[in-house]
């Protein structure tokens, strides 16, 4: 039987079998119910269509997020441009309608792809242009007005997963197309009546102003922003509590279960704010630093080919629902506990803020931002959670779904944007140096000299640190499966009767001294000559009491190294000088809970 089509709701139609005039369509009302009668091709809002539809892959994707989601340093309007990203499939299929023939293929962080039926390549496109119209509009109550994103449509050629992921790389090269051939950033309309430019981002026309705090107290100042920067912070703020109960979070019931329905738990709205009022007993190197935790799934887009766009969206959001439960129910826990201070500070209003914000959510990647004491029983609680995770390809093998990890730790006031280029470049060199069979993590941090801009990348800056050494990030990551024992090694180190710290920067001191006496470059660590120099101070420290058997609990605790890695000792002295305080900021700390599906369900 034809299949009739209402151009205005894109809704196949039949009518009890009933065939049409030659050249007879289905007429429609302009509101688009369909009124049931035969009119001519000549009317403009309906068409018929003889025979199946043909079927249509659409694919959208934000992009040049320097311009749009890191353009400032403001924490809530950086979280309403991403969490606006999280939502561009409630746009899309909006925008195609909820009718027979679209099916969302998956959405997750900054991109989603649907299935839409249409009879022609112009039809096809005349969605595509709606689409993109509905993101540029301000009506959806997101900022995407604001935002970067490529819209594009592709032709489905027959059934089944290769069709399918034939159609979506087609799209996303036409994605790619248009991105290189569009602005980073369109050009900013004039504003007649501004004066200024936007004191956040420092590049658009200031027309409006927002209220924020200002020092302690109630006082308040006000800021002249662009239009761009006002939509994405309010939208940021007003989902800054909302987010987690939503379907892109964990869900409004499993939210009340975790985080209760009375508002008494918030989230604070700062990084400052994150690492406020520190609990007592803290080392100061500690205090005041925040921890930004970036993964990236290794291997995902290979996986996706080998289990369905479809199938594995849905697998990969279940196990990150229950990941994002354990999180929050940590939290929650903890803030309710003796050593509440750790995970909440007290707004105004006597209400508890959990030190937590996610900046990147959905998709192959995550971003949490937390204070600096908490991160080493989060990692603990991750790698736990996520060893076991699995995808299941269409012969039923499970494939194994594996995380790299960059930390970038640094004083609370640190731009966001420099936080998260350090974290993701330290996982992206982990996945460099060929850490992508397992779990992997590696730190970056920084004590008192405040973060580079990475215009020419974090290889050089580790390179000045460590010596440069083709090994350098393959032994600097630490594999997620094996943190328990780094984190328990640390802790036998710093015990009464453990390794004197002094010794550890005795050793380090002697092979840097020897590296440099040598001539390598940058008192490289990798030289054999530091390796050297170490093993001789640690040589006679053994001869004092009590050396012998600090120097075997040392060795015998050093961190652990990825597969097929030789880390040399200089380098594993670092590593242990770096990440002594953190792993005792949290001793007191329960490591984040492993089970959560139960909370989440």
């Amino acid at each position: 039987m034809p299949r009739f089509v209402c151009r205005h709701q894109n809704r196949p139609l039949s009518f009890d079998g009933a065939r049409p005039p030659p050249g007879g369509i289905l007429a429609t009302s302009r509101s688009g119910a369909c009124q049931g009668r035969w009119l001519r091709a000549t009317n403009r809002h309906a068409a018929v269509v003889g025979g199946a539809m043909a079927q249509w892959i659409l694919r959208a994707e934000g992009v040049n997020f320097d311009a749009t989601l890191l353009d400032t340093s403001d924490l809530s309007t950086v979280r309403g441009a991403s969490l606006a990203l999280l939502r561009l499939d409630e746009v899309i299929q909006g925008a195609l309608g909820g009718g027979v023939g679209v099916r969302k293929l998956f959405s997750g962080a900054s991109q989603c792809a649907f299935v839409f039926e249409a009879p022609d390549a112009p039809a096809a496109e005349g969605l595509r242009g709606k689409a993109e119209r509905a993101l540029r509009q301000n009506g959806t109550g997101l900022p995407t007005a604001h935002l970067c994103v490529m819209v594009d449509v592709a032709p489905l050629a027959g059934e089944g997963l290769s069709a399918e992921l034939a159609a979506l790389a087609v799209a996303e090269a036409r994605n790619r197309t248009r991105q290189f051939r569009s602005w980073t950033l369109d050009p900013v309309p004039p504003e007649l009546g501004a004066t200024r430019a936007d004191a956040l981002d420092r590049t658009r026309p200031a027309s409006t102003v927002i209220r924020r705090p200002a020092g302690a107290g109630d006082q308040m100042e006000e800021l002249p922003v662009s239009r761009a920067v006002k939509a994405k912070r309010d939208f940021g703020r007003n989902a800054r509590q909302g987010f987690y109960r939503t379907p892109a979070g964990l869900g409004g019931e499993a939210a009340q279960r975790i985080l209760g329905a009375d508002d008494r738990l918030r989230f604070t709205d700062s990084i400052e704010d994150i690492v406020a009022s520190p609990p007592e007993g803290l080392p100061l190197s500690v205090c005041g630093k925040v921890a930004l935790v970036y993964a990236d799934g290794n291997g995902f887009g290979a996986k996706v080919r080998q289990v369905g766009p479809e199938r594995f969206g849905a697998e990969l959001a279940a196990r990150r629902r229950d990941l994002l439960a354990a999180v929050l129910s940590w939290y929650a826990q903890g803030a309710k506990g003796p050593h509440w201070r750790h995970f909440a500070t007290v707004d105004g209003d006597d209400r508890l803020c959990l030190r937590f914000e996610t900046l990147l959510w959905g998709g192959d990647e995550f971003a949490f931002a937390m204070p600096a004491w908490l991160v080493f029983p989060f990692l603990e609680g991750l790698f736990s959670m996520t060893a076991g995770w699995t995808v299941h390809a269409a012969d039923g093998a499970a494939l194994p779904l594996t995380h790299a990890a960059g930390v970038a730790v640094a004083n609370r006031k640190t731009p966001i944007r420099q936080l998260l280029t350090i974290a993701k470049a330290a996982a992206d060199l982990s996945k460099g140096a060929g850490i992508t069979g397992e779990d992997s993590v590696a730190f970056e941090i920084f004590e008192s000299l405040t973060p580079p801009d990475l215009g020419d990348g974090l290889s050089p800056l580790r390179g000045r640190t460590y010596g440069a050494d083709a090994r350098l990030d393959a032994c600097l990551a630490i594999p997620g499966g094996a943190f328990r024992t780094l984190a328990d090694g640390l802790s036998n180190l710093a015990a009464r009767e453990g390794f004197p710290r002094s010794q550890l920067y005795g050793a380090l001191r002697a092979a840097r001294d020897r590296a440099s006496a040598a001539g390598e470059k940058a008192r490289s660590l990798f030289a054999q000559e530091a390796a050297d120099a170490a093993g001789r101070h640690l040589d006679a420290y053994k001869l004092r009491p009590g050396g012998l058997e600090a120097v075997e609990l040392l060795r015998a605790n050093l961190p652990p190294a990825c597969a097929g890695i030789e880390r040399p000792l200089p380098v594993a002295l670092a590593l242990i000088a770096q990440l002594w305080d953190y792993a005792q900021a949290s001793q007191i700390i329960d490591t984040m809970p492993v089970e959560a599906s139960e909370l989440a369900a």
